[in-house]
Order: structure tokens, then sequence, then C-alpha cells
């Protein structure tokens, strides 16, 4: 597969997997696309550090990195107002109603760059980048979770973990070792004899 059909590609299932999260957000679908947003998330590995030589290729897969990671910031924060108790799926619909999402959806107008459509995901993502630290902790708490479930994954044991579960499990730990270290505590995953676990220390300054 040449550098064209591998950036069609992308673009594909980046759409594919926006229109699942839409389904997700407005309560069609039970099930956040967990799985199939993590094979997208390795065609952009892939593609990092990996630009095509020809300017008009990379200039498309530019655009296409850059929407990728406005809406990835936009589901991250809707699914932290679901697990908040503050996400209205009532707004979610409107705002599909009034084609706020359209051009998401649709990966948006050829234009790559400077487009209206690419101009409303960033400003949702400065948005959602002003929600302040609660926002934060929820997208490290998400990328500690896909460490955590993609580590037991690679030792065979078993993945259906409840988000919510595990979110809560992770900020009572926190909180009872930083009353007791007296700092901010952060986590990271580690395989010790097979078992997928996570480790706790304080952080520096």
């Amino acid at each position: 597969m040449n550098n064209e059909q591998q950036i069609s590609e992308f673009e594909s299932k980046m759409r594919e997997l926006t229109v699942l999260y839409e389904h997700y957000f407005s309560g069609l679908n039970k099930r956040e696309p967990f799985s199939e947003r993590q094979q997208l998330q390795k065609l952009v590995l892939h593609f990092s550090g990996r630009r095509p030589n020809n300017t008009q290729l990379a200039f498309r897969l530019s655009a296409l990195l850059s929407r990728y990671e406005a809406i990835s910031r936009f589901w991250d924060r809707t699914m932290l107002e679901i697990e908040k108790g503050t996400y209205k799926r009532d707004r979610f619909k409107a705002d599909i109603r009034i084609g706020r999402l359209d051009d998401i959806k649709h990966g948006g107008p050829r234009k790559p760059l400077g487009s209206e459509a690419l101009e409303r995901v960033q400003s949702t993502a400065h948005r959602s980048e002003q929600a302040g630290q609660a926002e934060r902790e929820g997208r490290e708490l998400r990328k500690l979770y896909r460490e955590f479930v993609e580590a037991r994954r690679s030792t065979r044991e078993q993945t259906q973990i409840d988000f919510k579960k595990f979110s809560k499990t992770v900020r009572t730990q926190r909180k009872n070792l930083q009353q007791r270290l007296g700092g901010d505590v952060g986590f990271r995953v580690v395989v010790e004899e097979g078992k997928t676990k996570l480790k706790a220390a304080k952080r520096k300054g």
C-alpha cells in the first residue's frame, strides 16, 4: 500500500470513527468505540515521523492529523462530561441538527487547512483546553486506561474493564497516597511476572 492509499485509509477510518462516536454520544450505541480508536491511533503513530516526500500528500496528511488531534480532544472532553454526570445528550443532538458536527463527520471540505470546518473543530479544542485541571486529569486517566488495557491484552489478561470503575479506583488511590506522601502522585503501567499493575510515584516539582 503506497502513501496515498494509506492516507486515504486513515481519512476513511477517521470519518467512520467520528460517526461511531456521534452514535455513542447521542445514545444510539451503548459502547464507546474504544478498540476502533486504538486501531486509528496505530495509524497516527505509523505516520509520525514518516511524512511523504510528495508536497501535496504531506500537506493533506498534516491537515488530517491536525483534525484528528482536535476531534480527539473533543471526544475526551465529552467523555469527561459523561463521567462527571454533566453531559447533556440533547445538546449533542442539537449540534448535529444544526450541522455543527457535519464537517467533522464527513471529513470537512477538501481544502485541508484554513477551512471553516477545521476552524470550528479547533475552536472546540481551544475551549476544551480552557476547562482546567479537571479536564487534564480526565485526559490523563483515559491515557492511563488505554495503556492499562493494552498491557493486559499483551499478557492475555481480561480486558473488559469499566472505565468509570477504573477512574474511581485510581482517584481514590491517588487521594490516599497524596495525603500520606504530601504531594502530587502519578501512576504508570508496569507488567511484572506476567501481571499488569499500576505503580504510583510522587511527582517531582
